[in-house]
């Protein structure tokens, strides 16, 4: 479908690093963006679109060097494991947390040019795998979009580009088949990971298992209290890790465009929300051969609580209706056998 877009010779090398790029990154969220991304830096390099350059949305380094954190550093060999425990946590809210909506920012940067993109997360949470992502992206004069919609038991996602459309499709239901659901589940960090699909969840499950964290501080982002674990990527999974084919992937695919550091935001236990992932940093530090640089920075507001009567039923109702050919996904997503899945909870430091 893509290969019907016009691409001048010039840009064929940009719009393969960029597709690198957009097979490596396992985060639906992250994922699908650079493809859009790279979709609009493909056009606008071909003279089909106007390319325009919006500033750069300052990153955590900049925001700290500009504004000083009042941080407390954490004793070295806690590090990992106060982050991990972090991590699970902010995962297990994104899972199994209240219903929420929040706005919703991202902003990548490559090639000299920065993909700006905003847009709204509605979740019902509590382990419904209910959700409703939409992100608008402007590329010249053409406003293209992002929409991810599950009803609970099938996630969509629609990407368009223009007249340009393409729909991937993954059956939860079939996907919680194979999870030993139990009053344990709640606190199992591996059960969230494959119930983490689309939306904040998934870039959450991504982070947990491919990172090794450096730094874990207190501080503030903005009027928010919130822990800045710092990391960088590692080249075989965490201890706590899911095991799908999603997974796998991102371990078996090397690119000099892979984001290699990572800079998070999660709520203090002293904020209004705690473990709630406000900022996810990624970036790769390593300079390539031909001055390509690779940063993206999403960022979700502080959420707004949903009482009932506010979750409706059509905010997360899939469209079919157009009956659009999809792309079938579930594959990606399927846990192993029960007795291979589930790993013990480890005891962690107790959080302050």
């Amino acid at each position: 479908m893509w290969n019907k877009l016009p691409i001048s010779n010039d840009s064929k090398a940009r719009g393969t690093q960029w597709w690198l790029v957009f097979l490596t990154c396992q985060s639906s969220l992250v994922r699908l963006a650079i493809g859009l991304a790279s979709y609009f830096c493909w056009i606008s390099c071909s003279g089909t679109l106007c390319a325009q350059d919006s500033s750069e949305q300052g990153s955590v380094a900049q925001q700290t060097e500009a504004e000083p954190l009042q941080t407390e550093s954490l004793a070295k060999p806690a590090v990992q494991a106060v982050a991990t425990q972090i991590l699970h946590r902010s995962l297990l809210e994104s899972v199994w947390g209240k219903p929420t909506v929040c706005d919703v920012r991202q902003s990548i940067r490559m090639f000299g040019k920065t993909r700006s993109s905003f847009g709204k997360f509605v979740r019902a949470g509590q382990g419904s795998g209910r959700l409703r992502l939409s992100m608008q992206i402007p590329a010249g004069q053409q406003m293209n979009s992002l929409m991810q919609v599950s009803d609970g038991e099938l996630l969509s996602t629609t990407v368009l580009v223009g007249q340009q459309s393409m729909r991937t499709q993954v059956d939860l239901g079939k996907v919680r088949e194979r999870l030993p659901l139990t009053a344990g589940s709640l606190q199992d960090p591996v059960v969230a990971m494959y119930l983490a699909i689309g939306g904040q969840a998934e870039l959450l499950r991504n982070i947990c298992q491919q990172y090794i964290w450096t730094q874990v501080t207190e501080g503030q982002l903005g009027q928010q209290k919130v822990w800045w674990l710092t990391g960088q990527l590692n080249d075989k999974p965490a201890p706590y890790h899911a095991s799908a084919l999603i997974d796998q992937r991102a371990f078996e695919t090397q690119s000099s465009l892979k984001p290699n550091r990572a800079t998070l935001a999660i709520g203090h236990t002293d904020s209004p929300m705690p473990f709630w992932l406000y900022q996810a940093e990624q970036w790769n530090a390593k300079a390539a051969e031909d001055g390509t640089e690779f940063h993206v920075l999403t960022q979700w507001d502080t959420p707004v609580v949903l009482t009932a009567d506010r979750l409706v039923a059509d905010m997360f109702r899939l469209d079919t209706s157009d009956n659009q050919p999809f792309q079938e996904e579930t594959k990606l997503y399927m846990p192993p056998i029960p007795k291979e899945m589930a790993m013990p909870i480890s005891s962690n430091p107790q959080l302050r």
